[in-house]
């Protein structure tokens, strides 16, 4: 969810995850998603927050987790701040489509890594249900450890040597027991 997305910076710099960061982007404009996200006011499920979507977004839940869409691109967030904040994202064509996230915490800049796996489409072939899930960079060592083995690829660091070895792990990292996490388009709704 996109509270994992805000999490990842203090994650990386705490140098206690197993998630794909790079210091310069992977993707650039040209390998942009081609299928449009739905635009408007999108939501995380999550089955311990239960509210009404038809109310105003600022009646909901203070645990709902929300973004809005425009031109394919996440402009608005629930809970953004200034001091840790996303300043951009971009989706990346492909199989699966993998999110390029760009964020800014305390000052340090990472690119940060989110698979996601459309579900759904409106008539007029837009997605507006989708999965997505972190990307890891290979395999803990022990349960509960921060000691990572990384995926064919990756450096110890769990920086992504290329594309290729991305999506790859991209692949690898999709949750199987619980299943990956869910957003879906609520309604029409600029920033």
């Amino acid at each position: 969810m996109l509270i994992l997305l805000r999490l990842l910076p203090i994650c990386f710099a705490l140098a206690a995850c197993n998630l794909a960061v790079s210091e310069h982007p992977m993707f650039s404009e040209a390998d942009q998603l081609s299928t449009p996200l739905k635009d408007g006011l999108w939501v995380a499920d999550d089955p311990d927050c239960a509210f009404d979507t038809n109310l105003p977004k600022e009646q909901w839940r203070k645990c709902a987790t929300w973004t809005i869409v425009s031109g394919n691109k996440f402009v608005d967030f629930s809970g953004d701040k200034e001091d840790d904040r996303i300043v951009g994202l971009l989706i990346a064509g492909g199989q699966p489509p993998i999110v390029q996230v760009d964020t800014i915490d305390d000052e340090q800049h990472a690119f940060i890594f989110v698979a996601v796996e459309p579900t759904e489409r409106d008539a007029a072939g837009a997605v507006t249900s989708l999965n997505l899930w972190g990307i890891a960079c290979g395999t803990v060592k022990t349960a509960g450890s921060s000691q990572v083995d990384p995926y064919p690829g990756f450096d110890k660091d769990c920086h992504p040597l290329s594309t290729s070895a991305l999506r790859a792990a991209a692949v690898a990292s999709r949750p199987e027991t619980k299943g990956p996490d869910r957003m879906r388009w609520v309604r029409g709704e600029a920033r």
